[in-house]
């Protein structure tokens, strides 16, 4: 019965408008059919959910991030992980070694000696380095050995698909 009430003040506007200027046009005020209506903010839960706060995030200061990071790793690598470095990068040199001697001639094969000389070089370039990559250094190396493994086979799939295009184009039979 209130929504009757309510509608009837609308109608008598929508008479008295339309007698005064001849289109219809309702007065509205600002505030609806049960008062003033709420205006949504912007990222607000719509409906009657209650809104959850969001947790801030605490950012860390720098010098709170660099001790925690000096806290977490250890000053200088030990000598097992350089022994282990050294390992796995002269393995690495090796395979690239091998790789490119099938390309490119029996010259680019690097002998032990070589090998193992790039290895230290390069174990000692990276030991400032090696408390944040030092896990890191080993599946770089076994990822390059599998590729130096796996490449050659690859390559020779390939060549034999070309053969196969090649001979069904001319028009024989394939082997």
């Amino acid at each position: 019965m209130a929504r009757k009430e309510q509608d009837e003040p609308q109608q008598q506007s929508l008479t008295e408008a339309t007698a005064a200027g001849g289109i219809p046009l309702p007065r509205l005020s600002e505030s609806g059919p049960e008062g003033p209506v709420p205006v949504a903010q912007p990222g607000a839960a719509q409906g009657n959910e209650p809104e959850v706060p969001r947790r801030k995030r605490k950012r860390r200061t720098k010098e709170e991030m660099a001790a925690a990071t000096a806290k977490d790793a250890p000053a200088e690598p030990g000598a097992e992980d350089m022994d282990r470095t050294k390992l796995a990068l002269k393995a690495t040199f090796q395979g690239l070694g091998s790789l490119l001697a099938r390309k490119r001639g029996e010259h680019w094969a690097f002998t032990s000696e070589e090998a193992d000389t790039m290895a230290g070089a390069w174990t000692a370039a990276l030991a400032p380095y090696l408390p944040r990559i030092g896990a890191a250094v080993p599946w770089a190396a076994a990822a390059a050995i599998t590729w130096t493994v796996l490449q050659p086979r690859i390559e020779q799939d390939a060549r034999a698909a070309a053969a196969k295009r090649l001979i069904s184009e001319v028009g024989g039979t394939t082997p």
